[in-house]
């Protein structure tokens, strides 16, 4: 890249290298309280039960080193958690 009339890198020699990414999901289950039945409207013989919760999630792992010195590694790991848990169960009509 051309700049003020003499060339720039376009990479930074300075810049880390990215040895390992991972995301992993992670699944974690609840079981409800199957004894407590919801109420469904009047004329319905029928009981609506919630089995099990999931609670879902990301597990991120990123592990990466100065260009200039590969003995030096950092590694960063974090949790994410993700929106909707999913509740699986069985409601008989």
């Amino acid at each position: 890249m051309l700049i003020g009339g003499g060339w720039q890198a376009v990479a930074d020699s300075a810049t880390p290298v990215v040895s390992e990414f991972t995301v992993e999901p992670v699944v974690q289950e609840t079981l409800l309280a199957a004894s407590v039945p919801h109420a469904l409207p009047a004329g319905q013989g029928s009981t609506c039960l919630a089995d099990v919760q999931q609670v879902r999630s990301l597990a991120l792992t990123v592990s990466g080193h100065p260009a200039n010195d590969p003995s030096v590694v950092v590694q960063l790991r974090a949790a994410v958690r993700l929106r909707n848990d999913a509740v699986i169960g069985a409601c008989a009509a």
